[in-house]
């Protein structure tokens, strides 16, 4: 991991591109924690607004950001955050979206935000987009759940369900895995779960 902290603060240098991107300076920081990589995650305020920040801090995390970049770059709609500013970076790319803290966060869900949801991946899916395909970026797709059926003492080992409900789930888990299709022209979000919608 880079070294992108100076205790609670970014690096200074991290604050002087960030200040630079935003054309104003920043009046405080507040680390965001969450989400499923190290990526650096900030909520950056200003003296006019507040903007929340993501910043590459692995190859892996600089890579995958500046993907996310060039979504942004080339998609718009309601079914997506408005982008403030970016910049490509090999090492530490950095994201710069509106502030979406103080939209209302499910749960809990009932049957209007079910429906609105529901219509926004729909737009997302009829997005127009020239983006590379799932298989460029990822290659074939495996079969995740048969893995967990060839070894299910691996998964079992996270202790996260007993023997009987995997047993149980398995042939439906599978099942549903095989009729998601990654072949095709419709935009797909690969990090859709109800902490990651507003």
């Amino acid at each position: 991991m880079f070294h992108t902290m100076n205790g609670d603060m970014p690096r200074r240098e991290l604050t002087s591109r960030i200040e630079r991107l935003i054309g104003t300076k920043v009046e405080s920081y507040r680390r965001v924690e969450g989400g499923y990589t190290p990526a650096l995650r900030l909520m950056c305020k200003t003296s006019e607004a507040s903007f929340f920040v993501k910043i590459g801090t692995t190859p892996l995390t600089s890579e995958n950001l500046n993907r996310e970049i060039r979504i942004y770059n080339c998609l718009s709609g309601d079914f997506m955050p408005r982008l403030v500013a970016w910049e490509y970076h090999e090492s530490e790319p950095i994201l710069i979206i509106e502030d979406l803290s103080k939209h209302r966060w499910p749960p809990p869900w009932d049957e209007r935000r079910i429906e609105l949801t529901l219509a926004q991946i729909n737009a997302l899916h009829a997005a127009p987009a020239s983006l590379e395909t799932y298989a460029q970026v990822h290659g074939l797709r495996d079969s995740n759940w048969q893995a967990v059926a060839e070894r299910p003492e691996l998964f079992l080992a996270l202790d996260v369900a007993d023997a009987e409900w995997l047993d149980a789930a398995l042939p439906s888990l599978i099942r549903y895995e095989e009729s998601c299709p990654t072949e095709g022209e419709s935009l797909t979000h690969l990090d859709l779960r109800s902490d990651n919608i507003c």
